[in-house]
């Protein structure tokens, strides 16, 4: 039988064609998310406890009518998406912002916000930006997960050649983790960093 996945203070995330699965540490499958229309950013992800149970749990719907990508090879930025549980109420908001440092070329650093009430909660940023450009694409991606100036987990990648799974780490009664959980389904869904 699976735990409930927004009661546990390790998660992995995994990366699949058109959505993305949650497991706990022993592999058993706690969530599975796909997204409506393959390719598409402005399109609904619905959340189910399995492929095969398509009774909703979650649902992140993007904010913007007409998204404008800009891509830095590994992620879009600039989205806000609303997460709403299966009753209809809105949990909250999770919105990319990005840093822009203007040298010698543009570089992003991801950041991003979750709005409760339009009060931001929690912050999910890289950790340094000299990690940031040494590991932009050889070393695994890796998140601080900040709520009232404090660290409270972390995200990041687990490392193999050609890798789509993550691995979070959160204190669980400092934040709401449905919100956290819909953070790491999108991660995972958006990015397409190795």
């Amino acid at each position: 039988m699976s735990s409930d996945p927004f009661n546990l203070e390790e998660l992995i995330f995994e990366k699949i064609a058109g959505g993305a699965r949650v497991y706990d540490l022993e592999g058993n499958l706690l969530l599975y998310a796909e997204r409506e229309g393959m390719s598409k950013l402005g399109k609904c992800i619905h959340v189910y406890p399995s492929k095969y149970i398509k009774r909703e749990i979650l649902t992140i719907k993007p904010l913007q009518k007409s998204l404008k990508e800009v891509i830095d090879l590994r992620m879009p930025v600039g989205l806000s998406f609303e997460v709403v549980e299966s009753s209809g109420k809105s949990l909250g908001i999770i919105s990319q912002t990005s840093v822009w440092e203007r040298k010698l070329t543009k570089i992003v650093i991801d950041k991003w916000l979750i709005k409760v009430n339009d009060e931001v909660i929690t912050k999910i940023e890289e950790v340094s930006l000299v990690r940031h450009l040494i590991r932009s694409y050889f070393f695994p991606c890796k998140y601080q997960i900040v709520s009232n100036g404090e660290i409270i987990g972390y995200f990041e990648q687990l490392r193999k050649f050609i890798n789509f799974r993550y691995h979070m780490k959160i204190n669980i009664p400092k934040v709401n983790t449905k919100l956290l959980v819909a953070w790491g389904i999108l991660y995972s869904i958006l990015s397409v960093r190795f």
